[in-house]
């Protein structure tokens, strides 16, 4: 998996072959090279109360871990694709990811 933050893209790579991309909102988020390291099908943001679908961890950012995740339920009930170090994509796309991506997969965040 690539994330371009100046694009603010995603791309899936099977081999040399682009399987998937799509838009992010990709705000904060760290460079670098990393691997899938947590998959929720629903994680639990404490620090803000928020619901994130298709979670998929890719780092720790002190105490919190950032990753993949579709649009935020909010805890007033609303969505959002606010990205707080997050790569977040349109719920269809995470879920495809999501379902694509093993534990273990490498990631490359660049500029």
């Amino acid at each position: 998996i690539v994330v371009d933050i100046r694009q603010q893209k995603v791309y899936a790579y099977n081999g040399n072959t682009l399987v998937f991309s799509t838009w992010a909102n990709v705000r904060g988020t760290r460079r670098g090279v990393f691997r899938v390291q947590t998959k929720l099908a629903v994680a639990k943001s404490f620090a803000l109360g928020w619901r994130l679908p298709n979670w998929m961890g890719i780092y720790y950012a002190g105490g919190l871990e950032n990753g993949f995740h579709g649009p935020a339920y909010t805890a007033r009930g609303g969505r959002t694709m606010t990205s707080l170090g997050c790569i977040v994509m349109p719920a269809n796309a995470a879920a495809t990811l999501y379902r694509w991506a093993r534990m273990g997969t490498r990631v490359i965040v660049q500029s």
